[in-house]
């Protein structure tokens, strides 16, 4: 739970987590709050009383009406933005970018993912209500240098600051646009990050469970809608070219998962599949998803609801 919440790379204390419950039940009980919303209180009264010189927020879900946006940020930055939560958010892009752009303040300037015309505009309009200025991030700012099985070497020149060669520790080229709007952020804030500041912390850079080599030969991933997966095939192809592959794959209920199954079966040229369950109340029977895969691949497909099990196999 605790990795949720960290202040320079160190988890918050389990003390404080149980003092600021006991501290605090009488105020929350009554409330019935999400688990995110008890969260997001205790995430920013650490912050507070750590007195941090900067705090990242990632918002729950949506913007707009997040709890997370009760804050006045120094910068607003929104990513990819993909179909997901659609039953909340809207069933369209526009309507979810709309959203989204709901973080944006009053004269808060935003960096954006600039890939989609009909996303940007979204964006755009709501940043023009908010006198905000608004910093878009594409594709054709980057030019990847080198692509190993470990690290993408690219440069970047996204005309707002002088070009940059940068190396970041992934296998995911979309890691590279999430790269771009983190250093145009930095320069955006102006907090005195030089060059190789910056350098070195694309370096560090290390993104659990997107691409994540876990052991050798071994990579996790937790794409969970349309884009991610989409992405997540994209990248595996490359391996696949020189090695084969052997997917274990598991989801929740709420996700499309009849979906994803269809993209990585129609993408994807696997050895065989291993398909397990989460312990959870979220869980869906391994048979179920073994019924899928068989649905849309003639590969082996064994079902192994324990994932241990399924992971040694």
């Amino acid at each position: 739970f605790r990795e949720r919440i960290r202040i320079n790379g160190e988890m918050m204390p389990e003390e404080y987590v149980v003092n600021f419950v006991e501290e605090h039940r009488s105020f929350f009980e009554p409330l019935h709050p999400s688990f995110f919303e008890l969260t997001t209180a205790m995430a920013f009264r650490y912050f507070a009383d750590q007195k941090v010189d900067v705090a990242v927020i990632e918002v729950g879900m949506g913007g707009r009406l997040d709890c997370t946006n009760i804050i006045h940020p120094d910068l607003c930055v929104i990513t990819n933005i993909s179909f997901d939560h659609m039953q909340y958010l809207g069933n369209t892009l526009t309507k979810i970018a709309k959203e989204k752009a709901g973080i944006i303040k009053e004269g808060c300037p935003v960096v954006y993912d600039g890939t989609r015309k009909d996303v940007e505009a979204a964006i755009l309009k709501k940043a023009s209500e908010m006198h905000a200025k608004a910093y878009a991030i594409r594709p054709d700012m980057y030019k990847i240098l080198m692509n190993t099985h470990k690290t993408i070497d690219f440069s970047m020149d996204t005309g707002y600051y002088e070009p940059m060669d940068v190396s970041i520790d992934s296998v995911a080229e979309y890691q590279i646009m999430n790269a771009m709007e983190a250093v145009t952020a930095a320069e955006v804030m102006d907090i005195g990050l030089t060059e190789e500041d910056i350098h070195r912390g694309m370096e560090r850079m290390h993104w659990q469970g997107r691409m994540e080599t876990v052991l050798p030969g071994v990579i996790l991933d937790g794409a969970h809608n349309d884009s991610g997966v989409e992405e997540f095939v994209k990248t595996a192809r490359k391996f696949q070219k020189d090695t084969k592959l052997t997917l274990l794959f598991s989801c929740v209920k709420e996700k499309d998962y009849d979906g994803m199954i269809r993209t990585i079966c129609e993408s994807l040229d696997f050895e065989s599949v291993v398909v397990t369950q989460i312990d959870s109340y979220r869980q869906v029977p391994s048979e179920e998803l073994a019924q899928i895969f068989r649905k849309y691949t003639t590969r082996p497909v064994e079902e192994i609801s324990f994932i241990d099990d399924a992971f040694d196999e």
